[in-house]
C-alpha cells in the first residue's frame, strides 16, 4: 500500500512539474492573459482550464520538452483593453510561433517585451488594434523568419535599429505602418542586408523617394508589393531581371513611371503577376511582352499608354488582362487568333474600358475563350454591331460594351449566356426591340440598356423568369414600358429606372411587391393619377423620382417613416396640398413646377438641396442658412431675408427670384464664402450691395434685377474673379460703370440696362477676356450627378431683341453686354470690335455720340446690335456687313446719314431698324439716294460748283443735248414703268441702275 501512494505522489508531481504537460508557469502565464481578455464571444478560451495546456485550444508544445512552443489566436475576435496584457507571454521563453492577428488589443501599444521571445520564427500581430512607434527590442529575434504587423495603426521611427539583426528574415508585411519619416537611404541601408527575403510587402506606407536600389540585389526576391504609397521616378528595370520574382506590385503610386519599353528590356522567367496600374507608366506596350510566356495576370491600368500590340495576342498563358483608363487607340488586337494546340485559352478577365479604341469587335474575342468571366470594354469610340456571343461562353458573369458608339440590334444569342449576371449596353446607338431571349438569363442581376435607340414594347415577358434581377434600367430609348397590373414578378429590386418610357396611366402596382427596392426613377413620362400610399412604407426606398408627369393629390404630412429616403425629386406634376415633413436622413427635396402652398416647414433646415420654386407658397422664409442649394423662386414669399448666414459656409446657390419680399440685403452675406449663385430679382429690396460681399470670391452669377437696389457697383466687384454673369437691370444704380468691371477674366454677361449710370461706356471695355474668347466656354454651373441631389442647371433672363428670353441649358452658349436705357455719354469705344465672341450687344437709349465704330464689323458672333436712340452720327460702316449671323439691328433714333450697306444681313432689315434717321438713304427706308427723293447729305455731295469764269462756248450745246437726252429717257421710262409696278424685286434692280444714270448725267453737265 505504501509503495502505492508513492507512485501516485510521483504521478502529481511530475503532472505539477510539467513532465507530462506545459510547465505551471507557463500555464499560469496563459491564464494570466485569458484574464486580460475582456470578451471572448466566440469562446475560443473556452478550453483554457485544467492542468495540461498543451491540450488548450490554440496551443502546441514541444513534443519532448513539453515547453509551448506555438501560440495562435488568429481571428479570435478577443477584446483586451489592458496596457500590458502581452506581458504574460513573456514568459514563454521557447514560443516560436506567435499569432495574435484578427483581434482588438484597443490601441495599446507593442510592448517591448516581446523582444526577450529570442527564439520566435514566426510573429503575426496583423489587424489587432495596435498602435504606436515599433519598438525597437524587435530586433533582438535575431531567429526570425515571418514579421506581419500590417493593418494597425503603427509609426516607424527608425528602420535600420530593429531590421538591422533579422538577417534570416524571409517575409517581412508592413501594409498601413505609418513610414513618413523614414529617408529612401535608411530605407536602402536596411533592406540591404536581408538577403533572404522571399516576400516583401509595404503597401499604404506613405514611402515617398525613389525604389531603393538594394531591392534589385534581393536575388531570392519572389513577391514585392509596394503599392499605394508615394514612390517616384523610374521604375528600375533590375527590379524585372530579379531570377526569382514572380509577383510585381508597384500600383497606386502616381509619380511613379517610365517607358515601359524601358522597363520591360529583359525580365524574370518566373514572372506571372505585374500590376502597375495608376503609376505614369508610359508609351506603347512593348511587342517584346508577348515573350513573358508566364505571365497569368497584367494590369497596366490607369497609366499612359497609347497602343497594344497584336503580339499580345501571343499570351497564351494570361488569364487577367486589364488596360482600362489608358489612352489606347486603334483597334482591338486580334486575341485568340493563334491558339496553343489541344487546349483552350485561359483568359478569363479583360478591360479595356476608358480608352480611345476604335473600329469594330472582334468577334474572336467572343469565341476563342471559352473561360471567360469578364469583358469590360465600355467608354471607348467602339463601333459596328454587337458579335454574335459562342454558346460555349458558359462562365460569362459580366458583359459590359457600354458608352461606345455600337450598332444595329442586340444579338439574340444574348440568350444564350446563361451565367450572365450583368449586361450593360447603355450609351450607344442601338437600335430595334429588346430580345425576349433575355427572360433566358436566369441568373442576370443587372440589366442596363438605357440611353440607346431600342424601340418597341418592353413589358413583364422579358423579365418574368428573371427571379435574382436587381437593377432594371431602360431610360431614354424609343420604348413604350407596359406592365399589367396583375404582374407579380419573381424577383425584388434593388433599382428600376424607367425614365423617359412612354409610360402611361397610373403607378406601376407591380411595384408594391417591391418592398426592398432603393431606387425608382419614373421621371419624364405620362403617368397620371395619385401617388399611392403604400410607396411611402418603404423603408429602403433611398431616391425617388417621378418628375415630369401628370401626378396629382396630395403629399403625405410626414416623411419621417423614410429612414433611408435621401432623394426626392416630385417637380413639374400637378401635386397640391402642404409641404410634408422631412425625415432625418432627406438631403434632397425638388418639388417645383406643382401647385403647392402654405409656409415652409423650418425643418427643412437639415437638408442640402431644397427646389421650392413655381408653386404658390407664402409666409416667411425660415433660417436655411446650412443648405448648400436653395431654389424658392417664383413663389408668394414675403418679409426680409433671414439673418442667419453668418455662419452659412456651406451655400452654394441662393435663389429667391420673382417673390414679395423687401428690405435691405443681410450684411452677412459676406459670410457665404461657398457662394456661386446668388438670385434676388423681381423683388423689393432696398439697398446697396453689402459690401461685405467682396468676400464671396467663388461668386459666379449676381442677379439683381427688377429691384429698388440703389447706390453705385463699387470697386471691389473686379476683386470677384470667378464671376461669370452681373445682372443688375431695373433698378436705381448710379454712378459711373468702374473700369474693375473690365477686368473680370470670366465674365460673359453683364446687364447694367434700365438704371441711371452716367459717364462714358469704360475705354477698356474690350479687354473682357471671356467675350474676346469666340470658343464656348464651360457650363455656368456645376451640374451634380442625378445619383447625388437632382440635377440643378441654372437659368438667367435676358433682354435680347426688345423681349425677354430664358436662357437655361445654352447658357454657356450667351455672350451679352446690355448697357442700355441709362445715361451714358460719349462715344463707343473704338476697340469695342475686339470682343469677337459677343452675341448680343444693346446700348441704346443713352445719349451716345460719335460714329459707329468700325471694329465692330469684326464681331462676327453678333446676333443682336441695338443702338438704337442715341446721337450718333456718320455712315453705317460697311464693315457691318460681315456679321452674317446679325438678325436684330437697331440705329434707328440716331443722327445717321448716307447710304445703307445692302450686303451681308443688311437686306432681310426692315425700315424700324433705321427709323427716324434723317439723312439715311436705301432700299429698307424706301428712300432712294439721289434720286427722285434726294436728301440733304445726297445733294450736298452732287451740288455742281458753278465758276463763271470758266463758263465755255459750247454751253448751249449741252443744253441741247441734256434736253435730247431728257425727252429719251422720258419715253423709256414710260415704256418700263408698268413693268416696274409689277414686281418689287425688278422695281428695285432698275432704280439702282436708273441711280447710277442721273449720277452720270449730273456729272456730265458739269463737265
Amino acid at each position: 500500500m505504501k509503495m502505492f501512494w508513492a507512485t501516485v505522489a510521483i504521478v502529481l508531481l511530475l503532472l505539477f512539474n510539467g513532465g507530462w504537460c506545459c510547465p505551471g508557469h507557463e500555464r499560469n502565464s496563459l491564464l494570466h492573459f485569458k484574464a486580460s481578455v475582456v470578451d471572448d464571444s466566440n469562446q475560443v478560451l473556452n478550453s483554457w482550464h485544467g492542468f495540461n495546456c498543451c491540450e488548450w485550444n490554440g496551443i502546441q508544445c514541444h513534443p519532448q520538452t513539453h515547453h509551448v512552443i506555438r501560440l495562435d489566436v488568429s481571428s479570435a475576435h478577443l477584446i483586451c483593453s489592458s496596457g500590458d496584457v502581452l506581458s504574460p507571454l513573456f514568459s514563454l521563453e521557447q514560443l516560436e510561433y506567435l499569432d495574435l492577428s484578427w483581434n482588438n488589443f484597443s490601441g495599446v501599444p507593442i510592448p517591448p517585451g516581446l523582444g526577450r521571445l529570442k527564439g520566435l520564427r514566426y510573429l503575426d500581430l496583423s489587424w489587432a488594434g495596435f498602435s504606436g512607434d515599433i519598438p525597437r527590442e524587435l530586433g533582438n529575434m535575431s531567429t526570425l523568419h515571418y514579421l506581419d504587423l500590417s493593418n494597425n495603426d503603427l509609426r516607424m521611427m527608425d528602420m535600420r535599429t530593429w531590421t538591422g539583426n533579422m538577417r534570416d528574415l524571409r517575409e517581412l508585411i508592413l501594409d498601413g505602418v505609418n513610414m513618413l519619416t523614414v529617408e529612401s537611404n535608411e530605407m536602402d541601408n536596411a533592406l540591404s542586408t536581408m538577403y533572404a527575403l522571399t516576400h516583401l510587402q509595404m503597401c499604404s506606407c506613405s514611402l515617398s523617394g525613389e525604389i531603393p536600389p538594394s531591392l534589385a540585389k534581393l536575388t531570392n526576391l519572389t513577391y514585392l508589393r509596394l503599392y499605394a504609397n508615394q514612390l517616384e521616378g523610374t521604375i528600375p528595370s533590375a527590379l524585372l531581371r530579379l531570377p526569382r520574382l514572380q509577383l510585381l506590385d508597384l500600383s497606386n503610386n502616381r509619380d511613379l513611371g517610365g517607358k515601359l519599353s524601358s522597363i520591360l528590356p529583359q525580365y524574370s522567367a518566373s514572372l506571372h503577376t505585374l500590376i502597375l496600374s495608376a503609376t505614369t507608366v508610359g508609351g506603347s506596350v512593348p511587342d517584346s511582352v508577348a515573350n513573358i510566356s508566364s505571365l497569368t495576370r497584367l494590369d497596366l491600368s490607369s497609366c499612359q499608354l497609347d497602343r497594344i500590340p497584336n503580339t499580345m495576342a501571343n499570351l497564351t498563358a494570361l488569364k487577367e488582362l486589364d488596360l482600362g483608363d489608358n489612352m489606347l487607340r486603334g483597334q482591338i488586337p486580334l486575341f485568340g487568333q493563334r491558339p496553343p494546340m489541344e487546349r483552350s485559352l485561359p483568359l478569363t478577365y479583360i478591360d479595356l474600358s476608358y480608352n480611345q479604341l476604335d473600329g469594330p469587335i472582334p468577334p474572336m474575342l467572343f469565341t476563342a475563350f471559352p473561360n471567360l468571366q469578364h469583358v469590360d470594354l465600355s467608354r471607348n469610340q467602339l463601333k459596328g454591331s454587337i458579335p454574335s456571343p459562342a454558346r460555349n461562353l458558359h462562365y460569362l458573369r459580366e458583359l459590359d460594351l457600354s458608352s461606345n458608339t455600337l450598332t444595329g440590334k442586340i444579338p439574340l444569342s444574348i440568350g444564350q449566356l446563361l451565367s450572365l449576371e450583368s449586361l450593360d449596353l447603355s450609351n450607344n446607338i442601338l437600335e430595334g426591340a429588346i430580345p425576349l431571349s433575355i427572360s433566358n438569363l436566369s441568373k442576370l442581376e443587372n440589366l442596363v440598356l438605357y440611353s440607346n435607340r431600342l424601340s418597341g414594347e418592353f413589358s413583364e415577358s422579358h423579365l418574368h423568369n428573371l427571379s435574382q434581377l436587381n437593377l432594371v434600367g431602360v431610360s431614354d430609348n424609343l420604348l413604350t414600358v407596359k406592365f399589367s397590373p396583375t404582374w407579380i414578378p419573381k424577383f425584388s429590386l434593388g433599382g428600376l429606372r424607367l425614365r423617359s418610357c412612354n409610360m402611361e396611366g397610373g403607378f406601376p402596382t407591380f411595384l408594391i411587391t417591391q418592398y426592398e427596392v432603393g431606387v425608382v426613377d419614373l421621371s419624364n413620362n405620362s403617368l397620371a393619377g395619385d401617388i399611392p400610399q403604400w410607396i411611402w412604407g418603404f423603408e429602403s426606398l433611398m431616391y425617388f423620382n417621378i418628375s415630369h408627369n401628370h401626378f396629382a393629390g396630395v403629399l403625405p404630412r410626414s416623411l419621417m417613416g423614410h429612414s433611408l429616403l435621401g432623394i426626392l425629386d416630385l417637380h413639374s406634376n400637378n401635386l397640391q396640398g402642404q409641404l410634408p415633413l422631412p425625415s432625418d436622413f432627406l438631403q434632397a427635396l425638388d418639388v417645383s413646377e406643382n401647385q403647392l402652398s402654405g409656409s415652409i416647414p423650418e425643418e427643412y433646415s437639415s437638408l442640402q438641396y431644397m427646389s421650392l420654386s413655381g408653386n404658390y407658397l407664402n409666409g416667411s422664409i425660415p433660417p436655411i442658412c446650412q443648405i448648400m442649394i436653395v431654389d424658392l423662386s417664383n413663389n408668394k414669399l414675403t418679409g426680409k431675408i433671414p439673418s442667419c448666414f453668418k455662419n452659412s459656409s456651406f451655400i452654394e446657390m441662393l435663389n429667391l427670384e420673382n417673390n414679395y419680399l423687401e428690405g435691405e440685403l443681410p450684411r452677412q452675406f459676406g459670410d457665404m464664402l461657398s457662394l456661386q449663385t446668388l438670385k434676388l430679382g423681381g423683388n423689393g429690396f432696398n439697398s446697396c450691395i453689402p459690401s461685405l460681399l467682396a468676400n464671396c470670391k467663388q461668386l459666379e452669377i449676381l442677379d439683381l434685377n427688377n429691384n429698388k437696389m440703389r447706390g453705385i457697383i463699387p470697386n471691389w466687384i473686379g476683386q470677384l474673379s470667378n464671376l461669370k454673369i452681373l445682372i443688375l437691370r431695373s433698378n436705381r444704380f448710379q454712378g459711373t460703370i468702374p473700369s474693375e468691371l473690365t477686368t473680370l477674366p470670366l465674365l460673359q454677361i453683364l446687364d447694367l440696362s434700365s438704371n441711371s449710370f452716367s459717364g462714358n461706356v469704360p475705354a477698356n471695355i474690350s479687354s473682357l477676356q471671356a467675350i474676346q474668347n469666340k470658343t464656348v466656354s464651360e457650363e455656368i454651373f456645376h451640374v451634380r450627378d442625378i445619383e447625388v441631389v437632382p440635377i440643378y442647371v441654372d437659368q438667367v433672363t435676358i433682354i435680347n431683341k426688345g423681349q425677354e428670353m430664358d436662357f437655361i441649358r445654352s447658357l454657356a452658349l450667351v455672350k451679352c453686354i446690355d448697357l442700355s436705357n441709362n445715361n451714358l455719354t460719349g462715344e463707343i469705344p473704338p476697340n469695342m470690335g475686339l470682343l469677337e465672341g459677343l452675341v448680343i450687344l444693346n446700348i441704346s437709349r443713352n445719349h451716345i455720340t460719335g460714329e459707329i465704330p468700325k471694329s465692330l464689323g469684326n464681331m462676327l458672333q453678333v446676333e443682336s446690335l441695338d443702338l438704337s436712340h442715341n446721337q450718333l452720327s456718320g455712315n453705317i460702316p460697311l464693315e457691318l456687313q460681315l456679321i452674317t449671323f446679325l438678325s436684330y439691328l437697331g440705329l434707328s433714333h440716331n443722327n445717321l446719314s448716307g447710304k445703307i450697306p445692302e450686303g451681308g444681313q443688311f437686306y432681310t432689315f426692315e425700315a424700324s431698324s433705321f427709323s427716324n434717321n434723317s439723312d439715311l438713304c436705301g432700299l429698307q427706308l424706301n428712300i432712294t439716294c439721289c434720286g427722285l427723293h434726294q436728301n440733304k447729305s445726297c445733294l450736298a455731295s452732287i451740288q455742281p460748283e458753278i465758276n463763271v469764269d470758266k463758263i465755255e462756248d459750247d454751253e448751249e450745246d449741252d443744253i441741247w443735248w441734256g434736253v435730247g437726252l431728257g425727252i429719251s429717257f422720258a419715253v423709256g421710262f414710260s415704256i418700263v414703268i408698268g413693268v416696274l409696278c409689277l414686281t418689287t424685286t425688278w422695281s428695285r434692280k432698275c432704280f439702282q441702275v436708273m441711280d447710277s444714270i442721273i449720277i452720270y448725267l449730273f456729272e456730265r453737265l458739269r463737265k
